[in-house]
This record gives structure tokens, sequence and C-alpha cells, in this order.
């Protein structure tokens, strides 16, 4: 993402992509590490040059998301893929892929770096509560084939942006049918502190829309982090996804 900033600032097109074989200090979201051994993942960051408006930004996000998102079912159908909103793509319990932008402004133009990592091969050391890897449902996956299929997603999604500078009602139902607990009650994450609810949906711009269990009302959240769903029996558990966070993991494992 470093590289693909200073890329930007010397006048590197739209569209153009930074690609790494492994990394050892990747970022995630909270300034988590990703750590990539060579050859085991997706390792990019974009250049997206989103104009003079950066009021619509945000949007991007949930639909890079859905570019990941696409592009998986398309060469891994097997794998049973969900959004973990804001900007995490899982399989069964596990993170499989996750979003990362960062923005500014570059002679009047903002310019978003679009750092995007899916994991082809597990971390080592990891077990079913970790993170996934796609080969576990197609073995000869390669990482110039996911490439060039997110490359294809990226720019079909990109016209959509342009277009609308929105999540238009189609792509939003697509997002909202792949959304973990869609419908079910969280816990989130906020500044603000914890906040128990249930899951509505999206917005047009992708925030989530979220019915606090006290009050019933619904707000529009532009940040947080879904921690935890409902606490359930194996017998009562009716989807794949349950504990999301690594806290809620480690808490789970631990009874």
């Amino acid at each position: 993402m470093d590289i693909a900033a200073r890329l930007a600032a010397v006048g590197a097109p739209h569209g153009t992509v930074v690609e790494t074989d492994f990394q050892h200090a990747g970022r995630g979201r909270q300034g988590r590490p990703w750590v990539a051994p060579p050859g085991s993942a997706l390792l990019t960051s974009w250049i997206l040059r989103a104009g003079d408006d950066p009021s619509s930004a945000g949007v991007l996000s949930p639909l890079a998301a859905l570019a990941v998102l696409r592009a998986i079912r398309a060469l891994v159908p097997g794998a049973p893929v969900g959004y973990k909103w804001p900007n995490d793509v899982l399989v069964e319990e596990r993170k499989v892929a996750g979003i990362l932008l960062s923005s500014r402004p570059i002679e009047g133009e903002l310019v978003v770096i679009a750092g995007i990592g899916v994991n082809l091969d597990p971390p080592v050391g990891e077990g079913r509560a970790g993170r996934a890897g796609l080969r576990t449902w197609r073995a000869e996956l390669s990482i110039g084939e996911l490439r060039d299929r997110l490359a294809a997603g990226l720019e079909s999604i990109w016209q959509h942006y342009i277009a609308r500078r929105s999540l238009e009602p189609g792509l939003r139902r697509e997002l909202e049918e792949l959304l973990v607990w869609h419908g079910e009650r969280v816990e989130i994450e906020l500044p603000s502190g914890t906040a128990t609810g249930r899951i509505v949906g999206l917005d047009a711009i992708g925030a989530l829309r979220f019915a606090r269990e006290a009050s019933g009302t619904v707000e529009t959240l532009h940040m947080g982090e879904i921690v935890r769903g409902p606490r359930r029996s194996p017998a009562e558990h009716s989807g794949p996804y349950r504990i999301l966070s690594d806290a809620g993991r480690a808490a789970d494992e631990a009874q």
C-alpha cells in the first residue's frame, strides 16, 4: 500500500496494481498483522482515482468486497462464502480475505489505495477457528487466475461506482444475501462501546443498518466491528457462522 501510494503521487494511472508474493508486515484493521508466506495468498494494492468528490468514496469498501466475493464464487463455487461487514470475506467460520482502503487527496483528486488480500492456503498453525484458504476447496487454484478474475470484478464494480456513486439496489441485494448474520442478534464494537442488536441490512452506501436491542431504534453505522453472534448449541445453530473475532473465538474455545 505504501508503494502504491508513492506511485499514485507521481502519476500512476487508475487501475495500477502493486503485488507481492509474500508479506511479513501486512496491515489489517485496527493494526492487526497479516502474515503470508511465499505463494500462499494473493496480495495486492490497487490505485483507484475517485475524482474530486470525496463524499461517496466510502461505498468503495463494500464494492471491493463484492468484487472479491464474485471472484471467489466464480472460481471456487463450492466454497460457502459470506460478507462480514465492513470489509472481510469469510468461508465457513474463517476469514479468507480482507479489504483495507486508505485515501488521500493528490492534486485536487481523491486517490484511494485498496489493499486486498486473499488466502489461497490457510496460514500455518491455524486450525478450524483461524483463517481459511481457498485451495481447501480447489487445490489447483492459482494466484494469477484469482488476480485476473478480481481485476475484471473491480472494473465492473468501478463502472457502477462512476455511474451511481452508491450501491444501486441490485448490488445491495447481492451483498445483503451474503451478509453474515443478516437478521440475527449480534454485538458490535463501536467507538462509544459495545452495542447489542440485530442486523437489518445495508444502506445505499454500504453502511450497516442496525436495530438496537434495548430501544429497537434502527441506526446507520459507518464504522464498527461485529464481534460475535448469539451463543447457541450446535443443534440450534442454523448456519455456518458463529464467532467472528479473534477475541470471540478465544472465549468460545475456552468453554
